[in-house]
């Protein structure tokens, strides 16, 4: 164990870094390839001393004999430094990424938290999908998917879409530089939901399993089957 729930209220899980193994972190926009490679030479590796505040990293700890280092897979970044706290954003398997941004589910909920302060609404479920290729160019955008509660829509979606690509820029650093003037990043759409198209959905995907969660990150294949239960669909 090298963090722990205390319990305090803050934010993440208090860092125990006296356990017998040293850990370094990899910046994550180092890391488009993650899946292929699993050493991390070659790649910066900060120790836990010198870490940032807020900016996300992979975890790469050394072994006891010191003859190996290896990448966990997993995603953190420190909201606290003194004391050091950890906050786990998620998988580098399981990540959003249409320029190297790698965003993570918990920057997605994040910004779609942002959008629901700024334009008064309520959700059922959501997720985020890419928009690859757009118009013909080869530019690509995100594709927010919501259900939004019955009478709790945003009033004006144009404005909740806006507050969810300003909530991605202030998450995600790599966004917000592939964003700006729309050099690489597209602004984002939203697909409203119908009226229970989340559940329908979920059943599609896991077969009725009661277990199953709306995914934050949609593959391509699950868009796919998403677009049917879209607001207009047939």
């Amino acid at each position: 164990m090298y963090a722990a729930s205390d319990f305090s209220g803050a934010r993440g899980m208090l860092v125990l870094p006296h356990r017998g193994t040293f850990f370094e972190f990899v910046p994550v926009e180092e890391m488009p390839n993650a899946l292929s490679r699993p050493s991390p030479g070659g790649l910066t590796r900060v120790p836990i001393w010198a870490v940032e505040r807020d900016r996300p990293y992979a975890i790469v700890p050394t072994t006891v004999s010191g003859l190996y280092a290896y990448t966990l897979g997993d995603i953190v970044r420190f909201p606290q430094t003194r004391p050091l706290r950890m906050e786990f954003m998620g998988r580098l398997s399981g990540c959003l990424s249409v320029t190297q941004e790698l965003t993570t589910h918990v920057e997605i909920e994040r910004a779609v938290e942002h959008a629901l302060s700024a334009v008064p609404s309520r959700t059922v479920d959501f997720g985020a999908a890419a928009d690859v290729g757009v118009a013909g160019t080869a530019k690509s955008r995100y594709a927010l998917f919501v259900e939004f509660q019955e009478g709790a829509a945003p009033a004006d979606l144009a404005a909740f879409t806006a507050a969810f690509d300003t909530g991605m820029c202030a998450q995600n650093r790599v966004y917000r530089e592939h964003r700006s003037g729309d050099v690489a990043i597209l602004p984002p759409r939203v697909v409203e939901l119908r009226s229970g198209g989340s559940r329908a959905f979920l059943e599609e995907v896991t077969r009725g399993n009661v277990q199953g969660k709306f995914p934050r990150i949609i593959d391509d294949t699950k868009k796919q089957s998403l677009l049917k239960y879209a607001k207009g669909s047939s």
